[in-house]
């Protein structure tokens, strides 16, 4: 599994990223790491958007190269490595595709005055995350180089939002409180959409069976993300909720309409409401 960690410069993404390879037991591979490394103390021409452009791509491709070995015996791989504009993540996806990776990304963000003020601290702090000195007008040039995926790009992959806006925040939040409220809105998304097709005597359509499928991919990325002890005290047997969430992801192409409705329907009784209950629910949907 790649777990891929995208966003603007200064949102967090290093803090998320380091807690998300511990939380898997990944290997993390840093991009500003590499270059730092590398080229860190080499004299920079008057050109220095070119010559850092040209290290970068070699630093991507070995960078891939040694993720692809770290996945080819068994560990996780969570990948830090720029790819702020579509066209280049268009082009990782490619990789990925054509090796057959599975792949999650997380979208790390806030505002840019917030992720200003950080890299400012962290250039002067050089704290745990720090890699390499950001000047403001490179912040400014890498700010505005940042393109958030549309809504092509979300629907094709599945994507984890986080908006980090509280200039403390300092990767997962520990509180429980605040767990609840980064998976709430996903559950609600997968409830209504997975009860919208019970509650319809229409057979599906193909694009709603996809949308399904995509949706219990989010939530699963979800739950692995954020820990199994989301909720606390658990309002739900988690680890129940997230074997429906799988049957559903994982059921093959050939299912029948029966097949899809009684796994379906099993994943929202996985949250402990009764059949009674579930039945109430669909007779009143709109």
């Amino acid at each position: 599994m790649i777990h891929l960690v995208i966003g603007p410069v200064g949102a967090g993404k290093s803090t998320f990223a380091k807690e998300l390879a511990e939380r898997h037991g990944a290997v993390r591979l840093t991009l500003d790491a590499w270059m730092a490394r590398l080229y860190g103390d080499d004299e920079r021409p008057a050109d220095r958007i070119g010559w850092y452009l040209e290290r970068m791509e070699r630093c991507l491709a070995q960078i891939q190269e040694v993720a692809a070995q770290v996945l080819a015996v068994g560990r996780p791989v969570v990948l830090e490595v720029g790819l702020v504009q579509r066209e280049e993540r268009e082009r990782f996806y490619g990789w990925v595709d054509a090796h057959a990776f599975d792949l999650s990304i997380y979208v790390i963000d806030a505002p840019r005055d917030v992720r200003r003020e950080r890299v400012l601290a962290r250039n002067e702090e050089k704290g745990e995350t720090f890699s390499v000195v950001v000047p403001p007008e490179f912040f400014e040039i890498a700010s505005d180089a940042w393109q958030p995926p549309d809504e092509q790009e979300q629907t094709d992959r599945t994507m984890v939002f986080m908006h980090t806006a509280d200039p403390d925040y300092s990767g997962l939040p520990d509180d429980s409180a605040e767990r609840a409220t980064l998976v709430a809105a996903k559950i609600a998304d997968w409830m209504n959409d997975g009860g919208a097709i019970l509650a319809s005597s229409v057979t599906p359509t193909e694009e709603q069976v996809e949308d399904i499928r995509r949706r219990a991919d989010e939530m699963i990325d979800f739950f692995d993300a954020l820990g199994p002890e989301i909720f606390s005290p658990p309002h739900w047997d988690l680890e129940k909720v997230r074997r429906a969430a799988v049957a559903v992801r994982d059921l093959p192409a050939s299912a029948d309409e029966a097949t899809l409705r009684s796994t379906l329907r099993a994943s929202l009784l996985a949250f402990g409401i009764s059949d009674a209950q579930l039945d109430a629910a669909l007779k009143t949907a709109p």
